[in-house]
């Protein structure tokens, strides 16, 4: 659990890595590595705020045509940190005369991620869930909007507001990574992975009476399977590389498999 307990005096955060949105800072009282980016608005009890101000009616002189929809944030707030809470490896090795296999599992629990690749595809309407941008959806929320000095103000009614998630909201409208809040985007990175199996067969009895101590024959698979809830590439991967700001993901290399089968000899 690491803490950032103080910056230097004036400066309110570190900026570590990323975009103009989302960034990863370091911010004193916050954990280490935060994920900062934009948020929907919401109200005290929790409730999304779906814009309610001008007219739905693209004929009428008052037309807002983001009646209905969410209304995005005008700050950016720390999103989750990055860092994981644990990490685990179970390894064991299983033997039957002559054959032994080696398995070792990779478990990581906790540490947030943000899905750029999924932002960019929405943006372009190449994601699966741009698939329905013609059915009508009703975002789950209550009517209202922002003041000029940037406070809710709402009655507190039910959304009712049938709207369509098309080409205007991915590419005008707040639907996409590129032009609508990060929050969206932002998705746990826990993972279970079969980090390494080696199948090997000893051959050390067969030449025991030879000048050869030791002849085994193996197969070493890295990196089999992968079950993670996080809908991008691996996110064990990095796009900004080995630095400090890890947890962004946007079209990043693949994480790889890879097979190997040597011959150990021992003289």
């Amino acid at each position: 659990n690491n803490e950032v307990l103080e910056l230097a005096p004036g400066v309110e955060n570190l900026f570590l890595g990323g975009f103009t949105d989302p960034q990863i800072r370091a911010v004193a009282g916050e954990p280490y590595r935060s994920i900062y980016g934009y948020d929907w608005v919401y109200d005290a009890s929790g409730n999304l705020i779906i814009e309610d101000s001008g007219s739905p009616d693209p004929t009428s002189l008052d037309y807002n045509p983001y009646y209905g929809y969410p209304i995005m944030g005008p700050d950016m707030i720390p999103l989750g940190n990055v860092d994981p809470e644990w990490n685990m490896g179970i390894g064991s090795t299983l033997r039957w005369k002559d054959l032994s296999l080696y398995l070792l599992v990779d478990i990581k629990v906790g540490g947030m991620m943000w899905n750029g690749t999924r932002g960019a595809l929405d943006y372009f309407g190449t994601s699966e869930g741009t698939a329905t941008r013609d059915d009508n959806y009703t975002f789950e929320g209550v009517y209202g909007h922002l003041d000029a000095n940037g406070n809710i103000v709402s009655a507190g009614a039910a959304n009712a507001t049938p709207v369509k998630l098309g080409q205007w909201w991915r590419t005008s409208g707040y639907g996409s990574g590129f032009t609508g809040p990060t929050s969206p985007y932002i998705e746990e990175s826990n993972w279970v992975r079969l980090r390494s199996v080696t199948l090997s067969y000893s051959f050390t009895r067969l030449v025991k009476n030879t000048f050869i101590k030791g002849l085994d024959l193996y197969f070493t698979g890295t990196n089999l399977w992968l079950s993670t809830p996080f809908a991008g590439i691996d996110p064990e991967t990095s796009l900004l590389g080995n630095s400090n700001a890890q947890g962004i993901e946007y079209f990043n290399m693949p994480g790889t498999k890879s097979y190997t089968v040597g011959l150990n000899v021992a003289f």
